[in-house]
């Protein structure tokens, strides 16, 4: 079989099982069986495939088909500028949650040797990605689910971030394990998704995503009612705060921020025009 008839074949198969992207799919599971990248694949259509690729290969393909992530089947996802490895410990980071460190990066451009925390780190996509786009900085990771966290532990390693003295990744509820700092910047992608809109997601998030960082205990609300406060008490001065939200979440969450306290409240859209981030700081003694 040549990769041209197993790539159409694989195609197939997926689009009957309702997958979003089967070419692209099939594509992908095909080059990591095969090892080569997209052009090596592209220009040589003809090449072989024997019995024991052609037998991995659709192995793989069954497991998309049953709607199981292409990021835990192939146990990787790029995100800003790195790749992370992926798995069912954690939430599969998003395109557009890189806004928020960006949005983060953009809040402690002037400051030297800034404070950070990461709250519910999960892969630690958004932490890793912040030391790792500011070597002066000091990150300290939150997460409560202990194979989350060995997993941004494995993927710190990857980087070469440590864990050490300026990445510290910690096991625990929201801010109680650095109740002690006073950062200059909290970050957090926060569970929002309410219990209402579980039957309509994509059955791999449903079926295959840790319901700990997807559904929050209550309204979609309850994570940011706690952890808004909580971060305006200990926040160092004019210290920001970076959140990422649900779609038609952005002004009650920017009140929520105004009624803890908080100015200089920012909703952000993403690259599809989403509100997806809100930002606040913590006012000066003079504001």
């Amino acid at each position: 079989m040549t990769a041209r008839d197993g790539l159409q074949r694989a195609e197939r198969t997926l689009r009957a099982a309702g997958v979003p992207d089967p070419g692209l799919d099939a594509e992908l599971l095909l080059r990591y069986v095969l090892g080569c990248d997209r052009a090596q694949l592209l220009a040589h259509p003809e090449r072989t495939i024997d019995a024991d690729e052609d037998g991995r290969f659709m192995a793989l393909v069954a497991r998309r088909a049953s709607r199981e992530p292409i990021q835990h089947i192939l146990g990787t996802q790029d995100f800003f500028h790195h790749t992370f490895l992926a798995g069912p410990e954690a939430l599969i980071p998003r395109p557009e949650t890189e806004l928020l460190v960006e949005l983060a990066l953009a809040r402690i451009e002037e400051l030297a040797e800034p404070l950070v925390v990461d709250v519910g780190t999960g892969t630690g996509c958004i932490g890793l990605s912040i030391a790792a786009s500011r070597p002066d900085a000091v990150v300290h990771a939150t997460e409560i689910s202990p194979a989350a966290l060995r997993l941004a532990e494995r993927n710190a390693r990857r980087l070469g971030l440590g864990p050490s003295p300026r990445l510290q990744l910690h096991l625990g509820d929201l801010l109680e394990p650095v109740a002690g700092l006073a950062p200059d910047l909290v970050v957090s992608n926060p569970p929002y998704v309410g219990p209402e809109e579980r039957p309509g997601l994509a059955p791999e998030v449903r079926e295959h995503e840790p319901e700990l960082a997807l559904f929050p205990e209550g309204n979609r609300f309850a994570v940011y009612d706690r952890l808004i406060p909580a971060t305006a008490a200990i926040l160092g001065e004019r210290g920001w705060l970076v959140l990422e939200v649900g779609l038609g979440m952005a002004d009650e969450v920017g009140r929520r921020c105004r009624g803890a306290g908080l100015g200089a409240v920012e909703t952000h859209a993403d690259l599809a025009g989403i509100l997806r981030a809100v930002t606040a700081r913590r006012s000066g003694p003079a504001e």
